[in-house]
């Protein structure tokens, strides 16, 4: 079972990777991205109560397969979160891009700090990423920004959970 957590949480990350480049996001939906990632995660997620704890070895290679799937696979969730909200007539568009370099440090920071038992620098990331979008706040579309954050920490928390049940 260890392989297909594995697996899944990597082709959750190789559809972020290939979500990063804009030629094969132009030919395919990003809801199709958003939904493959977020269902390879889950099913990871589901995989890994299934079986018993892995071995200190293996659980390392399935802790930087969840790295790499929270880092990676979380732009085309975002942006999927995002593309449900109606745009405002009266406002112009925001430009919010999730796969920017913030969001990819973000996600793979928190998941790191929490693989690692520090809760704590998890939450410093938080407040700093807060502190980040309170500073943009005069900027169109505050409340995206928050959601984005918030859309993020939690494919973040899911791919941190693929792991911590795998541990358990």
């Amino acid at each position: 079972m260890t392989t297909v957590v594995l697996l899944l949480l990597l082709a959750s990350a190789a559809v972020g990777l290939a979500y990063a480049f804009p030629a094969v996001r132009r030919e395919l939906p990003t809801a199709l991205f958003g939904s493959a990632a977020l269902v390879m995660v889950l099913a990871a997620v589901g995989v890994s109560t299934i079986d018993g704890p892995l071995a200190p070895g293996a659980l390392w290679w399935v802790a930087v397969a969840a790295l790499f799937a929270a880092s990676l696979g979380g732009a085309p969730v975002v942006d999927e979160v995002l593309a449900l909200i109606p745009p405002d007539p009266d406002r112009a568009p925001p430009t919010l891009t999730t796969f920017d370099w913030s969001g990819v440090v973000e996600r793979f920071g928190f998941v790191l700090a929490l693989v690692l038992g520090l809760p704590e620098v998890a939450a410093v990331l938080l407040a700093v990423q807060a502190l980040g979008v309170f500073a943009a706040r005069s900027h169109s579309g505050p409340a995206l920004r928050v959601l984005g954050t918030l859309v993020g920490v939690s494919w973040a928390l899911i791919c941190f959970a693929a792991w911590w049940l795998a541990s358990r």
